[in-house]
């Protein structure tokens, strides 16, 4: 309630004027009391009412219609006057505004109508005015009722009595609602402004882009970000500076006559400019400039575009650089719209076989399209122009300028363009990929069905040599390979033959019946010198010759078929006939070796010597028999496996195929492994460098990899030199035992003990088997059970004893002596 202002109007100047004139013509000479300022004896609280229309004194002093005149206007004037002692009690009061008064309320105390909450702040100014004898203003709450208020304005003067002191108090109060709410309204007006000030302040320290203000030629100001981009310390390296201090010299005339075009039209659009930094780098700017009329500065807003004019820059060449990398790409590439070509670069018109791009731009793109690819084609555009991103690849069939089709790849891409979607297509020719392809499907088709060709011969080569290891006599062993051979190539009718004289043919097996126009025609083939085991094809036939014995010649004679046109079924061919070639050299010896010797030792017991001289040669041909099957079947077998090795290296070779190869290649090492150890049964490896008892522990370790029984040795005891007739004989003596143990004792167990005692050689062998009956065994030279063993040992003129019966198995002991090899040597 401290605020004061001048208020009242010339109606209420009038009034008060008067009233005071009246005030002092009744009050002079009138002293008055003491002023009391003890509450009225209403409350505050109170319906209190001004007394309407009263005068303050009996004395009158004024006519009647002077008074009434002056009433009349104190009456209907809007403030409201009051005129009270100096103890604050009402004198009079005016009623405008103010419901009927009654006479009984003269005489009220003032303060009776201020509000509670501002009766202290009233009394403080009566207070004062009594003191200074000075007008007081102040405002306070005027209760107009039991329950309501209205806020007032009071200008209280003072009118003093002939002895100076305070007489009377005139107070002229106003409705203050409006000017409170104007002085609200102005209050937050205020606020609003002074907060705007403070964001727009904000706003410009804290904007990421530079502004500045630019004012009577000089930079006044910068802002943070401003002083970033020039690289500034402070403001003070700006403020006061020139345009020509920042600006690029070839653009400082430029900017000067852009401020002046600013001043002229309040504003200027964005304009690039060069500057110069405060370390002497350069800065491309983008400068909006704003008049302020008021303050007549300029306020410039710059952005700092250096990365976009240097990504415009790089967008250019990027753009120059992809037009050449799309007019000198290899692959064709194709921008259309609505199926039209509008742009086709020299690659496209090279792969259409059109001259210059003219010829095309326009043109319809399904013209292109071979007639049974326009529906995918037409599907694919139709997915291209509705969808954005770019659709798999796939091939189509299109036509040349000559009418020549070709198959590309195509992969296309949807652009915006023009409002809607255009497509730009990369077309690749894949014509002679697909050929290559289709010639690599035939090779892998061929390669596959030869290594399954392959596999069948192998598995025959493995399947005929190990049933004539098990063969004694040639014609079982000629059944046995024609047999396979008709089999495996699928022939009807095949001979073997054997020639006689001036070549007679003989047929030893095959077909009964030999044609006459084969046989003219292999009697023409044999005409000029063949080798063993080479083929020789005519019209009708294809003819093989084994081998030779005494002038006679054997021929395999196959009737041609296509299966002999096959490489692999010809090496096979081959291969299986050099096998059966040393068989039937080998045969042929040994029998012509046993006729002989049969003859000499009719009716008398061979001598030791003779023995050991069959012997030998049974061995050489053994270890010849051995080389031949690893110099031929082996290495063919290790030639054709490396092959089908390259071939799995191929990395084009379909997953399937790689694994039907993989068990080829896996058949192949097993019949691999099978032929070496059928040569070392030939032929013991390291016998005479390893010693005997390493190479039998050898023999054991591997027999017990494919029998069911257990082997035990024991030779602790031998320390005895052998040469190498009797280490080997030895040696098959032992094996013997072991294959006799495997295919007819059905033994669990097997007990060998080899020891030397007194300058001899012993082994003992003892199987828990079914037995046999020993007086049951043929003693015929041409068996190579038991009887063999002993003629073997008695070529080492030692002795060897076997015994056994049904069911209590079989041992056996042999004695050799173990003198020098002089002894042994024929």
């Amino acid at each position: 309630m401290n605020d004061y202002f001048l208020i009242g109007g010339i109606g209420s100047a009038f009034a008060a004027g008067w009233l005071l004139s009246c005030l002092m013509g009744t009050g002079r000479g009138r002293r008055a009391g003491p002023p009391s300022f003890g509450r009225s004896r209403r409350s505050a609280g109170e319906d209190v009412r001004l007394p309407r229309g009263r005068r303050a004194g009996p004395g009158r002093g004024v006519s009647e219609g002077r008074e009434a005149g002056q009433r009349s206007i104190l009456e209907h004037i809007v403030d409201y006057i009051a005129v009270s002692d100096a103890n604050g009690t009402v004198l009079y009061a005016s009623s405008q505004g103010w419901r009927p008064q009654e006479e009984g309320d003269a005489g009220i105390s003032g303060f009776a109508y201020v509000h509670p909450d501002d009766l202290d702040g009233v009394m403080e100014q009566h207070h004062e005015l009594l003191r200074t004898r000075e007008t007081r203003r102040f405002r306070y709450r005027l209760l107009t009722g039991e329950d309501s208020w209205l806020p007032v304005e009071c200008v209280a003067t003072p009118v003093l009595g002939p002895d100076g002191e305070v007489e009377r108090i005139v107070s002229v109060s106003r409705d203050c609602v409006r000017e409170l709410e104007m002085e609200e309204q102005l209050k937050l007006s205020e606020e609003k402004a002074r907060r705007l000030l403070d964001r727009y302040r904000r706003l410009v320290e804290l904007s990421p882009a530079p502004i500045a203000v630019f004012q009577d030629g000089f930079f006044t100001y910068l802002n943070p970000a401003g002083l970033q981009a020039l690289r500034a310390d402070s403001l003070e390296q700006i403020v006061g500076t020139t345009l020509a201090d920042w600006v690029h010299p070839d653009d400082v005339k430029r900017a000067e006559e852009r401020i002046w075009l600013t001043h002229e039209q309040g504003y200027t659009p964005p304009t690039d400019f060069s500057l110069i930094r405060m370390d002497g780098t350069g800065m491309e700017i983008s400068a909006t400039s704003i008049y302020d009329p008021r303050t007549c500065s300029f306020h410039i807003v710059f952005l700092d575009t250096s990365a976009r004019r240097q990504a415009e820059r790089a967008l250019l060449d990027s753009e120059e650089r992809n037009r050449l990398l799309v007019e000198l790409s290899p692959q064709a590439i194709v921008f259309h719209r609505h199926y039209l070509i509008e742009y086709i670069n020299p690659a496209g018109m090279e792969l259409f076989g059109y001259a210059n791009a003219e010829e095309l731009t326009g043109q319809p793109l399904m013209d292109l399209v071979h007639p049974a690819c326009k529906g995918t084609a037409c599907k694919r555009l139709l997915r291209t122009y509705g969808e954005q991103g770019a659709p798999g690849p796939s091939e189509l069939r299109m036509l040349r300028r000559d009418g020549e089709a070709v198959i590309v790849e195509v992969l296309s891409a949807s652009i915006p363009s023009g409002g809607s979607n255009a497509g730009l297509s990369l077309l690749t020719d894949i014509t002679e990929r697909k050929r290559e392809e289709r010639r690599r499907e035939r090779k892998a088709r061929r390669l596959r069905e030869s290594e399954e060709r392959y596999g069948r011969l192998q598995t025959s080569l493995d399947r005929l040599s190990h049933d004539l290891f098990g063969v004694l006599k040639v014609n079982e062993m000629e059944s046995r390979l024609l047999k396979e051979v008709k089999e495996v190539l699928g022939v009807r009718r095949l001979w073997l033959l054997s020639t006689e004289g001036e070549q007679q043919l003989t047929i030893r097996e095959g077909e009964p019946e030999l044609p006459e126009t084969i046989r003219q025609e292999v009697k023409e083939l044999l005409l000029e010198p063949v080798p063993i085991c080479e083929l020789i094809d005519s019209p009708q036939l294809c003819l093989v010759k084994l081998g030779e014995k005494q002038g006679a010649s054997y021929v395999l004679v196959i009737e041609r078929t296509p299966e002999l046109c096959l490489s692999p079924k010809r090496i096979w061919l081959k291969t299986m006939t050099r096998f059966v070639s040393v068989l039937y050299d080998s045969f042929h010896r040994n029998e012509d070796l046993t006729k002989e010797l049969e003859q000499l030792a009719s009716g008398q017991v061979a001598p030791p010597w003779l023995l050991r001289l069959l012997f030998s040669l049974s061995e050489k041909e053994r270890r010849r028999l051995a080389q031949d099957l690893h110099d031929t079947a082996l290495q063919e077998q290790i030639l054709w496996y490396r092959r089908l090795e390259q071939a799995l290296a191929d990395p084009e070779l379909p997953a399937g195929t790689r694994e039907e190869l993989a068990l080829v290649a896996q058949g192949m090492l097993d019949v691999m492994y099978q032929i070496r150890m059928t040569c070392n049964e030939l032929r013991p490896p390291f016998l005479l460098e390893e010693g005997l008892v390493s190479s039998l522990e050898a023999l054991i370790d591997f027999v017990g990899l494919r029998a069911d029984f257990a082997v035990s040795f024991d030779a602790a005891d031998f320390r005895q030199p052998l040469n190498d007739t009797v280490q080997l004989g030895l040696y098959r003596i032992v094996q013997e035992l072991l294959a006799n143990a495997a295919k007819h004792a059905q033994a669990t167990r097997v007990e060998l003990k080899l020891f030397s005692r007194d300058g001899r050689v012993f082994l003992t062998y003892l199987d828990d088997g079914v037995g046999m009956e020993l007086g049951e065994l043929e003693d015929s030279f041409g068996s190579m059970g038991m009887y063999g063993m002993k003629e073997r040992v008695r070529s080492m003129e030692g002795t060897l004893s076997f015994r056994s019966s049904p069911g209590h198995g079989l041992s056996a002991v042999l004695s050799v002596p173990a003198e020098g090899q002089e002894r042994y040597k024929l």
